[in-house]
């Protein structure tokens, strides 16, 4: 058993093979083999090796995939493992057993080195080919500003936030374009990595892991689950004609989709750690930017490159946003000159706030940052460009001056009374995949409580409520769905106070068009909520909640600051269900200073719970930076915290030390496996549809 530490060990093993098996079909293993077909040495990987494999692709990456066989394959050539993490650890140990002693392991830090290798290999013929096309081909734009939304966020849904931009400029009276470069990639993606993806989801293990024990399988055998899955059976995966089939699919179809989808969504989803980050042009170098580039290479998005007006507004609302956020900064730059390129979303406020210990380099990709809200501050600079604002009026501005000092402006939050109804006009609506459009909307900002222990919401943004006129809220439904021919929407705020939602229900009771409208929404629990409204709300398109209910233990819930009762959540869950809205309840695991019988216990009341929820997930507890609990651990009986795994600060109760481990594997074998059988894969969307 060997291992590969670097690019230069692998180029030599490599070429001194006349044969080699590759094990697994992934991410790791499609980098490969582009390295492999630079070195021009393709013809040497005999096969590709999988743990499972259907009758459907007996072809992966154009090389032919075996099922693994210790007795079929032959001991002298050896076996490159394409594959990481434990993963890596569960295979070589399986190879092992088998007799099998002929492979090699690449290290844990192999696959950015090749990110590395290959960006500098594709990534330079890429850029040039947009930057040639958009000087070979410049417009005179009409327009004054341009949005970028990089990937990935949400490819079920358009984001809301750059439409809010753009509807308060055009308010103002400035010309806007927008794509979500995202939902493009991941088109492409599936038009690019579909089989792969496909394969790992119609492999029995993955049947039998997923769905042998799920509560609503309606198979009998893997066999008959794989011959089911017709929409694998093509020569191409057809999405359109799976959202128009949509709602002919069985529970485990569904399923099988979001699975598939979600393999596609991560094939190279990379956060960044900024409190970790050493280097911003390392991290960026090593993040592999083949699959965005190419999509910004189609003839589509390559026109974008051609129309650059002189103001671009970068939104990055995730950490995994950022780095392919400043390759379209860097790209824009290059494109024009002279565009002034602005950073604005939640990921601005987490990097002004994190330790990276070179702020300053930010400038080499965006000239002016917005942390917090942007309407007012954006709409300033555009006042500001235009020679009419001086630039030390405008609030929610992070500086870098000439000395590379940090620096900022008067921080606000805006009047939420004044702001228009997003406006989504330049996004194409067609490419989001749930089966119906779902527009998002926001009723109010900030949080209405505002204290949970865990938040890491910036506290002038959580502690100041602020709430629309329902009157307005509704007229702004109204004008979407009639403009964009939508019946579904999604309420993105925090949680709608439900005195506000009651507000909302009785305007909406005015308007027949809410009797065929659909939507959901996030709440904290409630003894406001009684059946008179629920019943109201749900014959007004209330189809579904969620619930932050995190424990059913009342001193966890009491210890991170919740406020709430767990008498009260399973009142809400209770009722909303008992009045036809499906209830979804997120859970945390783990919490700080919770012990194994508390967690049990737990999931003793989710197994009580489980007919009045119609879905709920368990996330295993992270310690966040920027919140309560990690400013002040020993507040919360925190005693040491894992900088590299954020699950495994160490805690205790009563001067008793937690068990770690013994916490995340019930997590694992039982409270997950619980949560499996229940819902296997559905996410907020799936149980939206459901019984839509």
């Amino acid at each position: 058993m060997t291992e590969l530490k670097n690019i230069q060990e692998f180029e030599q093993w490599f070429v001194s093979q006349d044969k080699i098996y590759l094990y697994g079909a992934n991410r790791i293993c499609d980098k490969l083999l582009k390295k492999v077909h630079h070195m021009g040495l393709e013809n040497s990987v005999q096969s590709i090796l999988l743990s499972d494999i259907s009758r459907n692709f007996k072809m992966l990456f154009g090389i032919n995939a075996v099922k693994f066989n210790a007795n079929e394959i032959s001991p002298a050539i050896p076996i490159l493992l394409a594959v990481a993490g434990s993963s890596k650890e569960e295979i070589t140990a399986y190879l092992q057993q088998q007799n099998v002693n002929h492979f090699v392991l690449l290290s844990d830090d192999f696959e950015n080195q090749l990110n590395e290798n290959l960006n500098r290999l594709e990534a330079p013929v890429l850029k040039k080919n947009i930057c040639d096309y958009s000087m070979n081909n410049r417009r005179q734009t009409q327009k004054n500003i341009l949005f970028l939304s990089p990937p990935y966020w949400d490819f079920h849904s358009p984001f809301s936030a750059v439409p809010c931009l753009a509807a308060e400029l055009k308010k103002h009276g400035y010309s806007v374009a927008q794509y979500d470069i995202g939902i493009h990639c991941i088109h492409h993606l599936i038009h690019e990595k579909w089989k792969e993806s496909a394969e790992q989801c119609l492999t029995e293990s993955f049947y039998n892991d997923t769905f042998k024990n799920y509560d609503n399988n309606v198979y009998s055998s893997y066999e008959e689950y794989k011959n089911d899955m017709w929409f694998f059976n093509s020569e191409e995966f057809d999405v359109a004609l799976v959202k128009r089939r949509y709602f002919e699919l069985n529970a485990v179809q569904k399923r099988v989709l979001e699975a598939f989808y979600s393999r596609i969504y991560f094939f190279d989803l990379t956060n960044i750690d900024f409190d970790k980050c050493k280097n911003l042009d390392s991290a960026i170098d090593r993040w592999y930017s083949r699959n965005m580039l190419d999509t910004l290479c189609t003839e589509e998005l390559r026109q974008i490159f051609t129309d650059i007006p002189n103001v671009v507004g970068i939104s990055i609302t995730s950490t995994c946003q950022f780095i392919p956020g400043c390759i379209l900064a860097e790209l824009v730059k290059k494109c024009r000159p002279d565009a002034k390129i602005i950073l604005g979303g939640s990921c601005a406020d987490l990097f002004a706030n994190s330790s990276y210990p070179n702020k300053a380099d930010i400038k080499k990709y965006f000239d002016y940052i917005i942390v917090g809200e942007g309407e007012t501050a954006l709409v300033g600079l555009m006042h500001y460009f235009d020679g009419k604002a001086d630039l030390n009026t405008i609030p929610n501005l992070m500086f870098i001056d000439s000395d590379d000092e940090i620096r900022y402006s008067e921080q606000i939050v805006e009047d939420v009374t004044r702001l228009p109804a997003p406006d989504y006009d330049g996004l194409n609506l067609d490419l989001y995949l749930a089966p119906e459009l779902v527009l998002p909307y926001q009723t109010s900002r900030g949080c209405h409580y505002g204290y949970c222990a865990f938040c890491n919401h910036d506290e002038k943004y959580r502690h100041n409520y602020r709430s629309k006129q329902m009157d307005v809220v509704v007229k702004d439904l109204l004008a979407l769905s009639a403009k964009y021919k939508n019946k579904c929407f999604q309420f993105v705020d925090e949680a709608i106070r439900p005195d506000c939602f009651k507000d909302m229900i009785e305007e909406m009771d005015q308007y027949r068009e809410f009797k065929e409208m659909k939507w959901f929404y996030y709440s904290r629990v409630s003894r406001q909520y009684d059946e008179a409204l629920l019943r109201k709300a749900h014959d007004n398109g209330c189809e579904m909640v969620m619930f932050g209910v995190e424990s059913f233990n009342q001193r966890l819930l009491n210890f991170i600051k919740k406020g709430i009762t767990a008498d009260t959540s399973k009142y809400c869950l209770e009722l909303f269900h008992r009045c036809g809205i499906k209830t979804y309840a997120w859970l945390l695991c783990n919490l700080p200073s919770e012990t194994l019988e508390e967690a049990q216990g737990d999931l003793e009341d989710v197994k009580q719970m489980k007919e009045y929820m119609d879905a709920f997930s368990v996330g295993i507890f992270h310690l966040e930076r920027n919140t309560d609990m990690y400013n002040s651990p020993e507040k919360y009986n925190i005693t040491a915290i894992d900088q590299n795994d954020p699950s495994k600060f160490q805690s205790h109760k009563d001067n008793v030390p937690i068990d770690k481990n013994t916490i995340l594997n019930f997590w694992t074998q039982e409270y997950l496996r619980y949560q499996k059988q229940c819902h296997a894969l559905g996410n907020r969307y799936t149980i939206f549809f459901e019984t839509y």
